[in-house]
């Protein structure tokens, strides 16, 4: 049995630094993809943005010891994760039949919504002579609730070499499945990650803080340079994408995915000795998952920010209109919590 011990806190500024860029990369990611600059930009995210998401998942979590420890953690996790998936689904649906009045009654509609929500696919489905409807961005939601779920479950029965073993063969093993038949859920994606994952785990024994700006030009360089072997073209979009299930040439892009994460990840290191400036980007990414469910639900208001011709104007809009509803959110919530705490010493 595996016993390491988290990075010294459960908030690690460094990590939420990195967390908060990328949250923001996510939002331009899903804006940019035409010419050559809106391909490359996209390439380049897409490279390692959804990696860096599932190896600092990984990062502080305080790892089960027990079997009830396990099932308490689960239940947890499940809250954390898989309720904001529902809610935001909910609310895209409510607004459909806002706007279309015929939906409340059409019983194949409903069908439909529920095999997406069935596959919860990031990428539609082909299924039973059927093409199932993506549910999208909360995909990301899925998958990592799945993938931590089984990493835990494996640290906690496994030594550190077969946990190794075990997490490059479950990873492999999910992408051949994912080319041949994308699982309920994102089954496939959550054992995709799985080599993510681990580093993220091995990440609390690393030492990130030290010789930050040295090891930011060495992963620099081997994050260009194993994007550019896995996109010579960046038109043909050749890169990992892990939401379409699109693994090419592994290792090398494996090892890219891993070189951008760390890159950023040191880069945040650095940024963090500023601590005035740093704290916005902190408190953001503290906050990711918030305002990952508003980028989830902002094609509600799509047409506020998208501008036809000009995508890194869109992205830019996208970005304040996404804020904007980030810090209605965020304002809900602190009333409430206050309302809560007010009540309880009552």
């Amino acid at each position: 049995m595996t016993n390491s011990k988290p990075l010294a806190s459960n908030r690690i500024e460094w990590i939420d630094f990195a967390k908060g860029i990328a949250i923001l990369l996510v939002i331009i990611g899903h804006q940019v993809y035409t010419n050559f600059y809106g391909e490359l930009a996209r390439g380049l995210i897409y490279s390692f943005h959804m990696p860096l998401f599932f190896i600092v998942s990984c990062a502080t979590t305080k790892w089960s010891v027990s079997n009830e420890d396990y099932l308490r953690k689960l239940k947890k996790t499940a809250i954390h994760l898989l309720i904001p998936v529902l809610a935001t689904y909910v609310f895209i649906l409510i607004v459909q039949i806002i706007r279309d009045h015929s939906l409340i009654l059409d019983l194949h509609w409903y069908k439909d919504r529920l095999f997406t929500l069935f596959f919860a696919s990031g990428y539609r489905v082909p299924f039973a002579g059927m093409e199932v409807a993506a549910l999208g961005k909360p995909w990301f939601l899925v998958a990592l609730f799945i993938g931590r779920s089984v990493f835990d479950y494996l640290h906690m029965k496994l030594s550190k070499i077969h946990l190794l073993l075990a997490s490059l063969l479950i990873g492999i093993s999910g992408m051949l499945l994912g080319n041949l038949q994308f699982l309920p859920f994102s089954f496939d994606v959550a054992l995709a990650v799985m080599p993510f994952l681990y580093f993220g785990y091995r990440l609390q024994e690393m030492k990130i803080t030290v010789h930050p700006v040295r090891k930011l030009f060495i992963w620099l360089g081997i994050w260009l340079v194993s994007f550019y072997f896995t996109s010579p073209n960046i038109f043909l979009r050749t890169y990992l994408e892990i939401a379409v299930r699109r693994y090419s040439l592994i290792p090398v892009s494996l090892l890219c995915a891993i070189a951008g994460s760390m890159f950023l990840l040191e880069f945040s290191v650095i940024c963090c000795k500023l601590k005035t400036i740093a704290k916005p980007l902190i408190w953001l990414g503290k906050n990711s998952l918030y305002l990952y469910m508003i980028h989830i639900i902002d094609p509600v208001w799509e047409d506020f920010y998208y501008i036809e011709g000009h995508q890194f104007l869109s992205a830019l809009l996208a970005i304040l209109c996404d804020l904007v509803a980030f810090g209605i959110l965020m304002l809900i919530k602190a009333g409430i919590t206050k309302l809560v705490k007010s009540k309880k010493a009552a």
